[in-house]
């Protein structure tokens, strides 16, 4: 097994590998990305109810309403 050939292949199968586990980070990244979307689309809602909520009781102070 210690032929030239095999070590020309070992050295394809590392790429791969190396190739494969940069693949997989990037998949898993994007589908965590993507299961904290409706999380983030949530919280956006929730900050601008927020200020809509401020803006309105800064209005009503100032006897704007």
């Amino acid at each position: 097994m210690d032929d030239w050939r095999y070590e020309h292949l070992r050295e394809d199968v590392r790429r791969l590998q190396k190739e494969l586990n940069e693949v997989e980070r990037r998949t898993w990244k994007v589908e965590h990305w993507q299961s904290l979307q409706p999380l983030r689309i949530w919280m956006a809602i929730f900050w601008l109810l927020i200020v809509a909520m401020w803006a309105v009781a800064i209005a009503d102070a100032a006897g704007a309403l």
